[in-house]
């Protein structure tokens, strides 16, 4: 009897433990179709929201051009509006480890894309970092150390400087997402809780009110009104403006709870945070680039290239 429930007992586990896992599966996919649901909608509400600052913008720059308290205003600054369709991470391979192959010289023209970047004004390319083109330009002789160290930093550094500057440059995209959002809901809260009050029909000037006091005295005079039955069913069913208030209402609810929503996702996320620690390390990276290069502490020893992966995973764990 005993064996018998033994025997039992891991079925009745394995069963709880199978239906327990579909249900995880069926909430994680319950999770992730409301969660895209939910992005679109805010996505589609964010756009109408911005849709008319960006017109107020477009007119104010083509009466004014585009002076400088322009550019620096929040609302006017190109750096401090999101993106709606922020591009994905689009990470490199492992590179190759024969350095004279083809599939290098890919591998080095794909990361160089990457760590060149237009000057908007003049529309000229530059970049941070010394590239193989600036290279060439010097003959091999005089530049083989430096050859090789540039070598060491593509393989090495730069892969988690891109994979730190993306992560930055998204967070940020991310805060002033949150932000934009959540200023542009708050003032909407606002204004058609305002409109709510006017649309109200307490109101002293409402149909609502007038058609009362109608009625009143209707029933107060000795004469019957023929007009007070249609009186009574616009003062009793509502007026319009009944109907208006209830909507506005209902929109100052939705706009407030998305607001709420917004902000919530704020204090979670910490996109800001996130923003600082990942532009931190990026540029800690990039300082580090150059002390490589011109072998100073902590690359000042002969095996400068040993040392070189500890710091940057040193580098990575900045908080």
């Amino acid at each position: 009897m005993a064996g018998h429930v033994t025997q039992n007992t891991p079925s009745k586990k394995n069963v709880v433990d199978q239906v327990g896992e579909r249900l995880v599966k069926l909430e994680l996919l319950i999770y992730g179709v409301v969660g895209v649901a939910v992005r679109i909608i805010l996505r589609f509400v964010l756009y109408l929201i911005t849709f008319p600052l960006r017109v107020l913008i477009g007119i104010l720059r083509f009466v004014f051009g585009n002076p400088i308290w322009m550019q620096e205003f929040f609302l006017f600054n190109a750096r401090r509006r999101p993106v709606l369709n922020f591009p994905p991470e689009d990470r490199l391979p492992a590179p190759p480890d024969d350095l004279l192959s083809e599939s290098y010289k890919g591998w080095i023209a794909k990361l160089e894309s990457r760590i060149t970047s237009k000057d908007s004004k003049t529309g000229q390319s530059h970049s941070d970092f010394i590239l193989q083109a600036d290279l060439e330009k010097h003959p091999a002789g005089k530049i083989g150390i430096l050859k090789k160290d540039i070598d060491d930093l593509n393989r090495e550094l730069l892969p988690v400087y891109l994979e730190h500057d993306y992560r930055a440059k998204r967070y940020q995209n991310i805060y002033y997402h949150y932000q934009w959002a959540f200023l542009l809901l708050a003032f909407m809260t606002t204004f058609i809780a305002t409109l709510t009050v006017f649309a109200s029909p307490a109101s002293l000037n409402s149909p609502t009110v007038v058609a009362n006091s109608t009625l009143s005295e209707s029933l107060s005079s000795p004469t019957p009104n023929p007009l007070q039955g249609q009186i009574t069913n616009k003062g009793v069913a509502g007026s319009g403006n009944t109907d208006i208030a209830r909507i506005l209402g209902v929109l100052t609810t939705a706009a407030g709870a998305i607001a709420t929503f917004y902000g919530t996702l704020n204090s979670r996320r910490r996109p800001q945070k996130e923003w600082y620690r990942n532009r931190r390390i990026s540029e800690e990276l990039r300082k580090h680039y150059f002390l490589y290069l011109a072998h100073l502490p902590p690359f000042d020893t002969g095996d400068r290239y040993r040392n070189l992966r500890p710091t940057i995973g040193k580098i990575s764990e900045l908080e």
